[in-house]
């Protein structure tokens, strides 16, 4: 728990232990860095095309697989909700592919040689990674160096980002 007033610290005190399943279990402590996983996709990837969007560096109606971006955002597309991320890998690999251009790839040789794929529209990471790619190649830059200049810095956010250095606690 951290209480600041005026820009400065006046209280900070850990609760509780950092890994429930370890015996016996640490404590948690003051400077513990959190895995936050699904949370980047708001954080991470929405943030930094709605900021290149208002910077005109890109436009929320850019379209991947025939959806907007913005289409992708809120979830709103039929592109499968899921695939078996060893199956994305392997293409990746194999084909020395992006992560965006590996999942076209699957996607489309399952148009084409089937299976059919689940196509009801709803939450799907899939989506957030191809836009996560899009901004990127537009931007030429990492999100995280995008967002570390646009956003954390000018928020004086000097120890946040996407995959910290150190341990990190796994929620």
């Amino acid at each position: 728990l951290a209480v600041a007033r005026n820009g400065a610290i006046v209280y900070l005190k850990a609760y509780g232990v950092r890994d429930p399943l370890e015996f016996p279990p640490a404590p948690m402590a003051e400077n513990a860095r959190f895995d936050v996983a699904s949370l980047t996709k708001p954080m991470l990837t929405a943030t930094a095309a709605a900021l290149a969007a208002c910077n005109d560096e890109l436009s929320l109606g850019d379209r991947i697989l025939g959806y907007s971006i913005d289409e992708y955002l809120r979830h709103t597309t039929d592109v499968p909700l899921y695939l078996e991320w060893q199956v994305v890998e392997r293409e990746r690999r194999e084909s020395e592919l992006s992560p965006g251009q590996a999942i076209v790839r699957v996607i489309e040789r399952h148009a084409i040689e089937g299976p059919p794929l689940p196509t009801t529209p709803g939450y799907s990471n899939l989506g957030y990674v191809l836009v996560a790619e899009h901004v990127e190649n537009k931007l030429d830059t990492t999100l995280e160096d995008y967002r570390r200049g646009e956003v954390w810095q000018q928020l004086g956010m000097t120890q946040t980002g996407f995959a910290p250095d150190g341990p990190v606690v796994r929620s």
